[in-house]
Order: structure tokens, then sequence, then C-alpha cells
């Protein structure tokens, strides 16, 4: 059975928050006769990437809000405005992460006075990478106000690419669970983290189907209680000629993904070296799942993360899980491509093993089943990879977690068989794809495109202009449709001149049916770049329109 789609995550999530807020009192109104204040501070968590180098972000302001579905046009929002003196963070720093010695987050704000309240939105707002640069970007030495510096692994090149953060004025929203709000209370110090999944969530794409690679995000960020966390640490014994950057270790609770990044260092031993934190203290338990390429899926399961006093000292990181080491193994592997709509669909490939450690060499002998699921988000200009994805086509490896060795795992069943499920934004999730091996090579196109999760659907077209200084040859351009800062499809745009845009379809009449968009265009010189907006929360019409204005672009 595959995990909830986004969308039934994303609908459960705010009709629970809204019913909890809105039974017995019917407003979010604060009463004038009892207010008082708090102090929150937010942090953006150290994060990394496989093949990424640097993955730069440039803040310019942080807004939060009592409603978990309040849109940007609405009242109610408490604002932290660093517009005049940007923060250009490194989210994949060395010196940020716990094993180069750091906190494992890097500051945004240290004392945001709010009103005493339960919080259950923040919407973080970056400078668009089209913008000018700004200055804190331009004291970083960076071409663009966000950036990836990745390596290629033939030749250990670094080069730096654009990270592209569609409809950029609308902010990426982060929204609590209805039972674990953002609390401020009179009088308090609240500390809470922003925790980016890049491994996941930056997604490299090919859009003009050149080769030349760009990045753009894909963002489900969470945000992190400080007051009630832990961490895993742990090390990967390799063989020889294996970069940290061939893996990712995954951590997953109730099947879906928390954390994750990839070893960012060699310890004493000559062992890739990793640690995932800050991870929520829960009463339910974690798996951590470890892939490379080559290599074979090792699986840790049954995991209690325990509570570490933040900032993480020498003395407190003896309280992080240690899984140290795991033997990494040879493993084969084949690659897959998918053409998917919408575009702005990712995909989850499970597979469920049953396995057995009853054996000569057996320690901690047991039995069982195990799933693994593993969600990797498409190319949004074109609903595919950008290069192929390569699947393991060996059995995983699965230990139950114990503190006494990781030299024995079992024996597990499932030569590369998966179930593929896509998943969207606003759209049913779609049937079990069955693959294996025997699809090696292949660029699938049997999902169907995945239908509205709604009943009323609109229509949203419109014009789009040239302003002062754009192309006004371009030959090529998209309009992307974003919520909260998550791309949920692309259509075709004339760009010519006073072009057009063709239609999406949008769900309308909700509480949530609110949408950015992000227009692009180029030709074989020139590139710009527009935004919109369009409300459709209270439409009744079969169709609507926005228009977008172009602008020169880095």
């Amino acid at each position: 059975m595959m995990k909830k789609s986004f969308s039934q995550l994303w609908n459960g999530l705010v009709i629970t928050i809204l019913a909890a807020l809105l039974g017995g009192c019917g407003s979010l109104a604060w009463d004038s006769t009892t207010l008082t204040t708090g102090d929150v501070g937010i942090d953006v968590s150290y994060a990394t990437a496989p093949g990424c180098k640097n993955v730069w972000i440039t803040v310019k302001q942080l807004w939060v809000h009592t409603n978990p579905v309040a849109e940007i046009t609405d009242s109610g929002w408490q604002k932290l405005d660093f517009s005049a003196k940007p923060l250009t963070i490194n989210l994949s720093d060395p010196a940020l992460g716990i094993d180069g010695g750091g906190t494992g987050v890097a500051q945004l704000a240290d004392r945001l006075t709010v009103l005493a309240a339960d919080y259950y939105q923040i919407r973080l707002f970056l400078a668009a990478t089209e913008d000018p640069l700004a200055s804190s970007a331009a004291a970083k030495s960076l071409k663009y106000n966000n950036q990836v510096d990745d390596i290629d692994p033939g030749t250990s090149v670094v080069t730096s690419r654009p990270l592209r953060i569609p409809a950029a004025s609308q902010g990426i929203s982060i929204v609590r669970d209805a039972k674990s709000p953002i609390v401020v209370q009179a009088g308090s110090y609240a500390r809470y983290a922003i925790n980016f999944n890049l491994a996941r969530d930056l997604v490299k794409t090919d859009r003009e189907n050149t080769g030349i690679y760009e990045y753009i995000l894909k963002p489900q960020p969470l945000i992190i209680n400080m007051a009630n966390v832990g961490g895993i640490k742990g090390s990967l014994k390799t063989f020889a000629n294996m970069s940290g950057f061939n893996f990712v270790v995954k951590v997953v609770q109730a099947g879906n993904e928390v954390l994750s990044g990839t070893p960012n260092g060699i310890n004493a031993d000559g062992n890739l070296a990793f640690s995932l934190y800050p991870l929520p203290v829960t009463k339910d338990t974690y798996d951590v799942v470890i892939q490379g390429r080559k290599t074979d899926t090792f699986l840790i399961h049954n995991i209690t993360v325990k509570a570490t006093n933040f900032p993480v000292t020498a003395e407190s990181l003896k309280s992080f899980v240690n899984l140290d080491p795991v033997p990494i193994v040879n493993g084969s592997e084949y690659p897959i491509n998918f053409s998917v709509k919408p575009t702005g669909a990712s995909l989850s490939f499970s597979r469920t093993s049953s396995f057995s450690s009853l054996g000569a060499s057996c320690v901690e002998c047991h039995t069982g089943q195990a799933s693994v699921t593993e969600t990797y988000h498409l190319d949004p200009f074109n609903g595919k990879f950008a290069t192929p994805l390569y699947l393991s086509s060996n059995p995983p490896h699965i230990k139950t977690f114990s503190e006494k060795d990781f030299k024995y795992f079992a024996h597990a069943d499932n030569n590369g068989a998966y179930k593929v499920v896509a998943n969207a934004l606003f759209h049913k999730p779609s049937a079990d794809m069955d693959i294996t091996a025997a699809n090696a090579g292949q660029t699938l196109n049997s999902i169907s495109p995945l239908a509205l999760d709604t009943a009323q659907g609109v229509a949203v077209q419109g014009t789009i202009s040239l302003g002062a200084g754009a192309p006004t040859a371009m030959t090529k351009g998209y309009v992307l449709a974003t919520h909260g800062g998550m791309i949920i499809d692309r259509v075709e745009a004339d760009m010519s001149g006073a072009g057009s845009y063709s239609p999406f379809t949008l769900p309308a009449g909700r509480f949530d049916s609110y949408y950015g968009l992000y227009a692009f265009g180029w030709n074989v010189s020139s590139k710009a770049a527009g935004t919109g907006s369009i409300d459709l929360r209270k439409s009744t019409t079969p169709s609507s329109e926005a228009e977008i204005t172009m602008l020169p672009m880095n």
C-alpha cells in the first residue's frame, strides 16, 4: 500500500488545523484586551544534496501567521523584512554541519517579537534568482542570488549554476501540523528550524534540452521545534574509489521522508561520515535508508532518537544514535526515465522485501518484512528526469537497530521490482505501476495524466507583455503554475512579442485556490522572466485571466 499523496496529506492537514482553530469561536481574530508578546528564533538547518558542493539561498523576508491557509494578500501577517540587508546562506557549508564543528543550523532571526499565539504557517521569501545581484550575494562572489555549485562526477570540475525559485514573490509556505503549532507564549522564547530536504527537493533541469543544466527548488520544508530534537550519526565503510557524493542517507518515519543528506567527511577510520540533525524526538521510531550509485541499498529500522541539548557540543553529541560503520557493498543498477503530466509531479518508488537472518553468521536473528520508498521530483519543464534515474536491482540489506554491531544484515528478497506512483499537488495519485530491471533504458509514458482532486476546475490563461529591456524575439517560453512555492504544472507560452500562454486547469472555489505564475522565455542570446498571481478562492466562472510582464534576467 503506497503512502498518501501530497494532495491528500495537504488537504487533511489544513482542514484539521482549521477545524481546531475555528471550532467553537468562528474567528481567528485576537482579543485586543489581552494582547501580549513573546520571542521566537528561526534558523535554517544544514542540508546537502548529491553532487553539490554548495547550495546558496538569499533570504529577503520571513512572515508568520496563525492561519495555515492565509495568502500573502490576507491581513494578519507578522513580518521580518531583510530586504535592505538580505541574508545569503550556504545551506551546504561544511562548517555549518555537526561534523564540521558547527551547530547544524544557520540563524535567520534570533529574537523575532510577535504576538503570543499558536502559529501554523511561515512564509519564507527568497530573492528571485533573476533579480539584480543582492549585496550579500555579491559579497560571497556569487553569480546569482540563489546558486548551486555542482561537481562533475567524471572530472571533479565545479560549475556555478542558477537555482531558480519559481514565483519567488509568493514565498515558500511552511505549514505546521494541527497538534504541533509554533507556540509563542507571553514573555517566553521559542526556537525553531526550517529544514530543506535538498537531496529530494533540489531538482536538476534541462529546460532547453541542450544538456546545459540549471536547478530549480520544489520545496517541501519542515519546521522543527528545537526544544526537543536529536540526531543520528554514523559512517559508511566502502570500497576503493567511492566518493561521498555517490550516497544519500535518508531518515523515514511512517513512510514519509523526514530528512536526508550526503556523507560530509572522512572519519579517523577512513570511512565516509554522516550526521542527520535536527530530528524531532517522537514516540514513533525512524528508519534509515542508505542508497548509492552501483551499490546495494541498506535499511536500518526501528531507531529511537534521543533528545540532545542545543547547541550541540562534543558532550551532547554522545547522545546521537550511532550507526558506525555500515558495511556498504558493490551492487547492480538499471537506468529508467518517465514522461508524466502534470510536470510538477513527483514519483514514489516502493518495494516490500521479506528478509531472514537465520544462518551460520546470524547475530540477533530475525525475520519479517520491510518496505523502502524512494521519492524523486521530475524536471518541471518536461515532466521527465533531466538525467536517467538509476534504481538498485539487488535485494536490500535490512537490519533492526541495536547498539551491538553493524556487521550482519538480513538477506532480503526483491531483485529490483518496484511499484511506482505519481503524485502532484491538487491532483489524485496515479494507479500503481510495476517496473523491473526489464524496463532498463526505457522512458515510460504509461502513467496517465493525473486527474484534479476537485470538482471544479478553472481554465487560467492570459497575455504576456514585454517590460523595459526584455528581449523582443524570444523563441521559446514556459509558464509554471505554483502554490506556496510548489510547482503544479507548466504550459507553453508565446513570447515573441505581445504573446499569450496556453490555459492551465486549476482548482477553484477552495480555501487554498491561490496561485503564483512564473514565466520564463529565451532566445540564443537573451533570457527574460516574469511573475504573476491569480486568486480563485471565490471563483465560480469556468475561465480566468492573469497577465505577466517579462523583464530581462541573468
